[in-house]
């Protein structure tokens, strides 16, 4: 019980400090037995409320701070049909620039995967823009397939453009995500996982 105790402090200065990965809470399996402790579960409620609060300040800095700007895109998907920003229209859309060799994009994938589970049928789109770069289009668009059919990708992911990219002011590197609202305008930017 102490041990388990002291785990329990310990999370929530790591908390404190700035880890904020909640899943890692109820996977981890060394923390099976603090899981089972009387006090983890008011824990557990506390960081999310935390995490919550944190994320809805953020979330309020970036749109106060970011500039919108337009953005639009008429690209292939990966069978070859064309896919258009106007497609979406009347839906919060989340644009994911990426490739399959960029470990940080990878990483971000499943939470996208989630995200549409969660929200897809209330009015959010998301579009993966893909930036393989290889010498055969062939094998970029087989590399993508693979990707999106290990790892159940459910949404759209097009093949990115030199004229889709430079759209995006100061583009610093991959991934990056968009935030557009339901009329199509950029409302935030995100570089990095």
């Amino acid at each position: 019980a102490l041990a388990a105790l002291a785990a329990i402090a310990s999370l929530k200065a790591a908390f404190e400090n700035g880890f904020s990965e909640i899943e890692q809470l109820d996977e981890d399996g060394d923390l099976a037995n603090v899981r089972k402790h009387p006090d983890f579960a008011g824990l557990r409620k506390e960081l999310v409320a935390k995490g919550e609060a944190a994320a809805k300040a953020k979330v309020k800095a970036l749109l106060a701070t970011n500039k919108p700007f337009p953005f639009d895109f008429e690209l292939k998907n990966l069978d070859g049909k064309t896919v258009k920003l106007a497609d979406f229209k009347g839906k919060v859309t989340i644009v994911d620039v990426w490739g399959t060799w960029c470990p940080p994009c990878r990483k971000e994938i499943p939470h996208f995967v989630e995200l549409h589970k969660k929200l897809g049928d209330k009015g959010l789109a998301i579009v993966g823009i893909n930036y393989e770069g290889g010498e055969d289009p062939k094998d970029d668009i087989k590399k993508i397939k693979d990707f999106v059919k290990e790892n159940k990708v459910p949404y759209d992911c097009v093949i990115g453009d030199e004229k889709t990219q430079k759209q995006i002011p100061n583009f610093e590197g991959y991934p990056t995500t968009l935030f557009l609202d339901r009329a199509g305008v950029v409302r935030a930017k995100l570089v990095g996982y």
